[in-house]
């Protein structure tokens, strides 16, 4: 495998796996079990490759919600994770800082101009964002947004 390649797979599931340790420190807080488990991923760029993907627990043992890796090569992205729950499914991606861009220079013969155009505001530092479309803003995933997807996909309410 391409030295490129395998560098941005590897870096993928370092990602992810800071990642799942934040959420694993999150879930217990709130009586919720993150039991780990292997899972393949299957991208054009790479073939097929291990990771592992969390399955949500309550106390009783029910399944809230599925934390899924879906890939480093992403439109857009450095990498996607699906929350998939009863109801719904939320997306979280890595962004580098500013987020994905284009650059559009004009011409008109004599001069020429070069502006910076970001997809995403809010997008102030690298990290894993959940991006919402209507606003085209990206929120930095952390602890409340994390319980909020939660409601949103699995109609779970933290204790």
């Amino acid at each position: 495998m391409e030295n490129g390649i395998a560098e941005t797979r590897d870096g993928f599931l370092h990602k992810v796996g800071q990642l799942f340790m934040d959420i694993e420190v999150w879930s217990r807080a709130a009586q919720i079990d993150p039991v780990r488990s292997g899972i393949a991923i299957t991208e054009e760029a790479c073939g097929t490759y291990p990771a592992e993907k969390i399955v949500l627990r309550t106390p009783q043992g029910g399944v809230i919600a599925e934390i899924v890796p879906v890939g480093a090569w992403v439109l857009g992205a450095e990498g996607r994770v699906d929350i998939k729950g009863a109801y719904d499914s939320a997306s979280i991606v890595y962004l580098g800082q500013g987020g994905p861009k284009a650059v559009i220079t004009k011409s008109d013969g004599q001069h020429e101009s070069t502006r910076t155009v970001y997809f995403y505001k809010g997008i102030d530092e690298a990290g894993w964002y959940w991006i919402d479309g209507r606003l085209s803003k990206g929120y930095r995933f952390d602890q409340e947004l994390f319980f909020d997807l939660l409601s949103e996909v699995a109609d779970y309410e933290r204790q």
